[in-house]
């Protein structure tokens, strides 16, 4: 077959795979976001699609960009060389298929709002990276792009218009394998008549199939679904207590799995019927008992001796006469053993002992195995399912005993400092209508001087009590099934003077380093009934920021305080009598909040040919004081080659590391407030040991041209340094990317000899360019030679 059929068989199978698809081989979403206004741009490859507009795609051309101050982010082609893309696009596919290999290049123009910087955030999925670069140089932003990942543009009143190069390295999909069932189990019975089927996912899998049939052989098949895209799927009602068969495969692009194993599960059987059995209505006394009878009928369950395996029934109640099934009221009923051994089974349970005195409405309910809810009615001719006409529930009475003796609450017993009009007040006694308040002079209620039997609250104001006097009081409950005894007897003394200015205790004035959740106190001041705090910004107390009345003790939790602030507080004592003056004002001031993580600046992640003697550098995160650095030739920091802490600089300078050799290292910070979680890790890697210095000392700075060349794989490169200098030297392809760092350090003056390996990089062209100056700053070089490496 000639070369030209086998193009065009090749071209008619790409045709055909375009026409057929419908969405993008590969669609990623770039979000753009001036912090307050965010907008979604896609890119992709696409089989039909070109650099310019392509409408049936959904690239649709954006109207003029906006005035200054509103947010706006779109692609455009003018600085890559694409003309045809009008005012800019919100999509912008390029041609392609989920096999590509290989680079596309969109340009991105955006303005801020009401924001102050553009963010860029992206999720890319595996074979697609990218390079994010301005358009100046490429180098004021360069940004390498995959996985989930984000960057800012911090000037975006002068960057306005960026660069992304994307990268596809596509392999494309394959068949999914078939399916494995999960749930539920093979075999399984006496399941739910809407189970939730489940699978393990395939692969590659977009979206499977779910068949159910009644036969192992799928003739008759009750359920098929292949548009279900998640590994789950409830079923809709089927018959109860009856064998289904099941089975699941999985398809995508590439084509479809075949089915999982067979699997199969018998829905639960169904109550047959139920019923509220007796008694029909009755009537207790509150805390009495009162047993309800319901019976159940399920084939194959319940008839014979004994109970029924898998039957739940309750007896439940509620104060309005409705339908069960809004009940919330459900006690759980036991079988009832010495009941009828009929093809029924019985049930009962005791509602009464909990009830309040008022009418209730009650009903069964009955499960079978986790079936749905049925619910029984009361009827003369045997009842049914509860249907509020002929089937209904039943009606007990609960009629009040005589309530228990009241619990007194306030004021406490043996309280001081009470004002001479002041309200008593106590628990409800349970049923109680109405209560008995007697005050007296005296522990046996001789000299009474209030007497109230008529009060249907549970308190009382009381008043003209005089002033520093014990007065002792009681209460008794009343309805009409009686009166209980007496409460405990309580007393209480009235207050005599304003209390003492408070003294004040702790935090200690002037403290510092206080937690921003803190206990104030302070001490008690004799007859004080109560005390108000107040927190403030300052000294003056005119912007107070937290108030509040003390009732109990001498202490008070306060939060939420600011870190790092100084706060200004007093206290102040109060009863009947009056108010005391405020304390002294003390002041504390609260911790400073822990630090952020550092931000590492240099060496880059990945920087190579460091010295052995590098310097790191990093950010200093607000609030900081100290910092701690790891260094470790392993990702994993164990062993560790630097632990360092307590460094007060944002530089560590370190020494004796080893050449030609990868170390990751980074920082914490720390200050009074806590410790910081590490910066994100970076790792260098020191300089080879393949520069030598042939000695000598030139008069002008020069490189040779490197020999042999073309070389395989390695030649030799020698330079010359007049004078002490920091030197660089870089190898980078033929695009400019750099692929090897063999100098970046100061090198004394001298002729050198360097060797260069290309035996991990292809054949192809490569450059080596030199950049030095002199330490004194007086003189500079700057070369740049080709080299051919061979394969």
């Amino acid at each position: 077959m000639n070369k030209f059929f086998l193009h065009l068989i090749f071209f008619l199978i790409l045709t055909g795979t375009a026409a057929a698809q419908t969405t993008p081989a590969v669609d990623v979403p770039l979000s753009i976001t001036d912090g307050v206004a965010s907008k979604e741009l896609r890119f992709g490859l696409h089989p039909t699609a070109t650099d310019g507009i392509d409408v049936s795609l959904g690239e649709t051309e954006q109207p003029p960009p906006p005035p200054t101050g509103v947010f706006d982010a779109r692609f455009i082609g003018d600085d890559i060389g694409i003309s045809t893309m009008g005012q800019g696009l919100i999509k912008d596919y390029r041609f392609g298929y989920d096999t590509t290999k290989g680079q596309r290049i969109h340009e991105l123009k955006y303005q801020v709002g009401t924001g102050t910087t553009i963010t860029f955030n992206w999720t890319f999925p595996t074979g697609v990276t990218g390079r994010l670069q301005d358009l100046i140089n490429g180098t004021i932003i360069d940004v390498a792009m995959s996985g989930t990942g984000n960057y800012t543009v911090t000037n975006p009143g002068v960057l306005n218009k960026l660069k992304m190069t994307i990268t596809y390295n596509l392999t494309g999909a394959s068949v999914p394998s078939a399916p494995t069932l999960l749930s539920p189990a093979n075999g399984s019975t006496n399941q739910s008549k809407t189970p939730t089927l489940s699978w393990d996912a395939s692969s590659g899998a977009t979206s499977y199939r779910l068949q159910v049939a009644t036969d192992s052989l799928f003739s008759s098949i009750i359920f098929n679904d292949s548009t279900i895209a998640t590994t789950s799927k409830q079923l809709p009602t089927l018959n109860a207590n009856t064998k289904y068969f099941w089975r699941v495969n999985a398809k995508n692009s590439a084509g479809t799995s075949a089915y999982s194993t067979i699997w199969n599960f018998t829905t639960a059987a169904e109550i047959g019927w139920c019923n509220l059995q007796w008694p029909q209505s009755g009537t207790i006394t509150q805390g009495g008992d009162y047993s309800v009878y319901a019976q159940i009928w399920i084939d194959g369950v319940t008839p014979g001796t004994g109970q029924g395996a898998g039957v739940s029934a309750w007896i439940g109640y509620n104060t309005t006469n409705t339908n069960p099934n809004t009940w919330t009221n459900w006690i759980s009923a036991s079988y009832n053993s010495s009941g009828p051994q009929t093809n029924n089974d019985e049930y009962m349970a005791d509602i009464g002992s909990s009830l309040t005195a008022g009418t209730y409405y009650y009903a069964s309910r009955f499960q079978y195995q986790s079936g749905e809810y049925k619910y029984g009615g009361y009827s003369a001719t045997g009842g049914h399912y509860w249907d509020g006409t002929t089937n209904v529930s039943g009606v007990l009475t609960v009629n009040p005993s005589a309530p228990s003796s009241p619990t007194l609450l306030s004021p406490t017993n043996g309280a001081t400092g009470q004002s001479t009009t002041l309200t008593l007040s106590w628990n409800a006694s349970s049923g109680a209508s109405t209560y008995r308040l007697q005050v007296a002079t005296d522990n046996g209620f001789s000299n009474i001087i209030f007497n109230d039997s008529t009060i249907s609250g549970t308190s009382q104001q009381i008043s003209s009590l005089s002033a520093g006097t014990t007065y002792y009081w009681r209460v008794n409950a009343k309805n009409a099934g009686g009166t209980s005894s007496y409460s405990s007897i309580w007393n209480f003394t009235t207050a005599v003077g304003t209390p003492a200015v408070p003294t004040l205790l702790s935090p200690a004035n002037g403290s510092i380093n206080q937690p921003t959740t803190l206990t104030m106190s302070w001490s008690a001041s004799s007859g004080a009934s109560f005390y108000v705090i107040q927190v403030a910004t300052d000294s003056l107390f005119s912007t107070i920021v937290y108030k509040d009345t003390i009732f109990l003790g001498t202490s008070i939790q306060i939060s939420s305080l600011l870190a790092g602030k100084k706060y200004y507080w007093h206290v102040n004592a109060s009863n009947t009598s009056g108010t005391s003056a405020y304390s002294a004002t003390w002041n504390f001031t609260t911790i400073v909040a822990a630090p952020s993580a550092p931000t590492l600046i240099s060496p880059l992640n990945g920087a190579t040919g460091l010295s052995i003697n590098p310097t790191l550098t990093w950010y200093r995160p607000e609030n900081a004081v100290t910092f701690r650095l790891q260094v470790s030739a392993s990702p994993t920091f164990s062993p560790l080659v630097v632990d360092q802490a307590s460094i007060f600089d944002t530089f560590y300078n370190i020494s004796g590391l080893l050449n030609n050799t990868t170390y990751f290292w980074k920082v914490n910070a720390m200050n009074a407030g806590g410790t910081s979680n590490y910066s994100t890790s970076f790792s260098f890697t020191t300089l080879s040991t393949s520069v030598e210095n042939e000695g000598g000392v030139p008069t002008t700075f020069s490189v040779s041209q490197n020999f042999p060349n073309p070389f395989n794989p390695s030649t030799t490169i020698r330079y010359s340094i007049p004078a002490e200098s920091f030197v660089k030297i870089k190898i980078v392809n033929s695009i400019g990317k750099i692929v090897d760092e063999k100098v970046n350090r100061i090198q004394s003056a001298g002729n050198y000899k360097l060797k260069w390996n290309g035996d991990n990089l292809p054949a192809g062209i490569y450059f080596y360019s030199i950049e030095a100056r002199s330490t004194g700053g007086k003189q500079s070089f700057q070369s740049v030679k080709k080299m051919i490496l061979i394969k």
